[in-house]
């Protein structure tokens, strides 16, 4: 995550020192120029935009370019100086009609190598695909560039949201953590201008989900990207999910489902959102005393909505993958409230029924903390300014899979509330149940949880499962994997808990362990050979005492003697 800022003087100081994300090698874009060879050029030393070395008429490379379009209706003289004054590790330039003329960009960028471009338009880009070719020409990944909309207006108000928005897009833009080619699928743009066609740089790229298999579950068994996939674009190949771009539609359900947060897309990681909000919502800068979030679907027309300074945008695959964490966060974080704005259409994905099922539960939790349904809504009033918010914590890594237990708790921290105990059907967390009498001891229960929340010890005599709530997502791997799952062997319900969270791992279910009695290793748990037992009947008497007696090693070698049973 990025460092918080210290202050100095006026200005704040931490970002880019030490805490940048790599930046991508270009291995996923090698080769993609047609008969030019794509050379990527690294970036040489950070300059800082108060220290900028000029040779002649040429800039010294640099790790974070913020480029503004020059027709933009701001004073973009006080835009840079409020931007330098907050990011100094970066460098401000104002390059002319960048919006209608796109080799603006690449012409900048060939001669002052960037690790981080963030751009700054008058209107959302007709051509992205032009910009991008321009980007990947002069060595800049394009999947990691950020382009944003900026308001017009000469008074102070316009400046700081232009400025906060340019910021908080240079953070997100340092945690971008590259591309593969595996995350990269190309398209053609629908609005063509003739200078696009005439260099075919229309095509343009969009990132796609792919698996890290370091941190994958898929040897465990697990199956959760290929179960909630609207689209079943997920396969299986050699033991391991493998994507079908075609299929994919990019609503990001497979990114937020993950327990171990091994699929990543590189526009869409829960690090750079969380550096983006993080920036937006940081009181420290810009002037803005109320902020509210709005979180909006990234093929929507939010510049066309009109909405008060306080509101500020974030872009998401889709608003109907949100977690309820996600929505949380924010107030965690210093927002007033938040707000989701819904596609005109309806969702492309048709996930509507997943994020009112998530309103609802996020409005149950609201009213345990003693808090208003106003501050999570879908739609409302945006011309209005957001209330003011419950404070602010100071944490990291709220938005990954991994955490959605410590966003009840540090939201109920804010609220003084020590109680926050309910059950719903749509809550990112569980609490696993098995039934003594109905489970056979098998352990692949324990052996499939991706997040370890399920836990297995032996003893000399004993097996024993432990469960920790914190780290239980309600995967519902567990339930999918358990033989005896139709019996209601093992069952889980959704909902927090704050004082079960605070109890850790503890005990949810315990047998006794058959042994050899040759050799003293464990056979089996009593649960599962009285299940066998009562399989093979009264007929093999024999055989079930030797299977109580013997370890499946035991048992081979004394029928390769010459024993029997």
């Amino acid at each position: 995550m990025i460092p918080l800022l210290e202050r100095e003087g006026n200005i704040f100081r931490g970002w880019g020192q030490g805490s940048l994300a790599p930046h991508c090698s270009g291995e996923a874009f090698q080769g993609r120029e047609g008969p030019e060879r794509f050379l990527f050029r690294l970036a040489g030393t950070l300059t800082p935009m108060s220290n900028i070395q000029r040779s002649g008429n040429e800039l010294a490379a640099f790790r974070t370019a913020i480029l503004v379009c020059g027709d933009l209706s701001l004073d973009l003289k006080a835009l840079q100086e409020r931007v330098a004054s907050v990011f100094p590790e970066g460098v401000f330039q104002k390059l002319p009609r960048l919006c209608k003329r796109p080799g603006a960009l690449g012409d900048f960028l060939r001669r002052h190598p960037a690790h981080h471009v963030v751009l700054g338009l008058c209107h959302p880009p007709s051509n992205l695909g032009a910009l991008q070719t321009e980007a990947r020409k002069a060595g800049v990944d394009p999947l990691g560039m950020e382009i944003r909309v900026l308001p017009s207006g000469s008074e102070k108000t316009a400046i700081d949201h232009a400025a906060l928005l340019l910021i908080a897009a240079a953070a997100r833009a340092q945690r971008y953590p590259g591309s593969r080619p595996q995350q990269i699928r190309p398209h053609f743009s629908r609005e063509l201008d003739r200078r696009a066609l005439l260099h075919l740089s229309w095509l343009f790229y969009e990132g796609v989900p792919w698996v890290d298999r370091e941190r994958c579950a898929a040897e465990q068994g697990c199956r959760v990207c290929q179960r909630v996939c609207p689209y079943e674009a997920w396969r299986w190949t050699d033991g391991w999910p493998e994507l079908d771009k075609e299929s994919c539609q990019t609503c990001g359900l497979c990114l937020v489902s993950c327990p171990r947060g091994a699929i990543v897309n590189p526009r869409w990681t829960p690090e750079q959102l969380e550096a983006e909000i993080r920036t937006l919502l940081d009181p420290r800068i810009g002037d803005l005393s109320l902020r509210g979030l709005v979180f909006y679907c990234q093929r929507a027309d939010m510049e066309s909505i009109q909405a008060h300074p306080s509101w500020l945008k974030v872009a998401v695959p889709c608003v109907g993958m949100l977690p309820p964490s996600w929505l949380l966060a924010p107030l965690v974080l210093g927002a007033g409230a938040v707000r989701i704005s819904p596609c005109p259409g309806g969702c492309a994905h048709h996930l509507e029924e997943r994020w009112e099922g998530i309103m609802r539960f996020c409005h149950r939790v609201l009213a345990q903390l003693g808090l208003s349904e106003d501050r999570i809504r879908v739609g409302g009033d945006l011309l209005q300014s957001p209330p003011e918010g419950i404070g602010r914590i100071e944490a990291e890594g709220l938005f990954l899979p991994q955490e959605p237990a410590r966003v009840f708790q540090l939201l109920a921290e804010a609220c003084r509330c020590t109680e926050l105990s309910l059950t719903d059907p749509f809550s990112p967390l569980g609490q696993v149940y098995i039934d003594p009498g109905v489970c056979t001891g098998c352990a692949r229960c324990a052996q499939i949880c991706p997040t370890g929340a399920l836990g297995l010890e032996e003893e000399a005599l004993r097996q024993r499962w432990t469960f920790d709530a914190v780290r239980c997502v309600a995967c519902e791997e567990c339930l999918l994997t358990c033989p005896e799952r139709a019996r209601d062997a093992i069952r889980i319900a959704r909902g927090v808990d704050l004082q079960r969270w605070h109890r850790g791992r503890v005990s949810i279910h315990e047998t006794e362990i058959m042994r050899c009695i040759r050799c003293g290793q464990p056979i089996a748990t009593t649960t599962m050979l009285n299940w066998i037992e009562s399989r093979l009947g009264e007929e093999n008497p024999m055989l079930i005492r030797y299977l109580k007696q013997y370890c499946a090693t035991c048992r081979q070698a004394l029928a390769s003697t010459g024993g029997y049973w």
